[in-house]
C-alpha cells in the first residue's frame, strides 16, 4: 500500500476573515484523492470526497501536513 501526495494548489484566499482555501490530492492504488480545505482563525476544516469535513484547531501544526492527515484517515477508512 502506497500513499503518495501529489498536488497542493492555492484556491484562493481571503485576508479579511483570515480564511484560506487550498486542495490536496493524495494518489492510493492509482486512484486520486482530493479534499479542499480551508483555515478560519487557527481551525482547520478539511472537506472530504464523500462531502463530510473534519476539523482541526491547529496550534502551530502546519495546515498541509494536517490536512493530508485526514485525507489519509479517511482514504484508509474508505478502501
Amino acid at each position: 500500500m502506497s500513499i503518495h501526495a501529489i498536488e497542493v494548489k492555492k484556491l484562493s484566499s481571503r485576508t479579511v476573515e483570515k480564511e484560506m482555501n487550498e486542495e490536496i490530492s493524495i494518489e492510493h492504488e492509482g486512484v486520486v484523492h482530493t479534499a479542499a480545505y480551508s483555515i478560519v482563525d487557527d481551525v482547520l476544516t478539511v472537506y472530504l470526497p464523500d462531502g463530510s469535513t473534519s476539523d482541526t484547531e491547529l496550534r502551530g501544526l502546519k495546515p498541509e501536513s494536517a490536512a493530508r492527515a485526514h485525507l489519509r484517515a479517511y482514504i484508509k477508512k474508505n478502501t
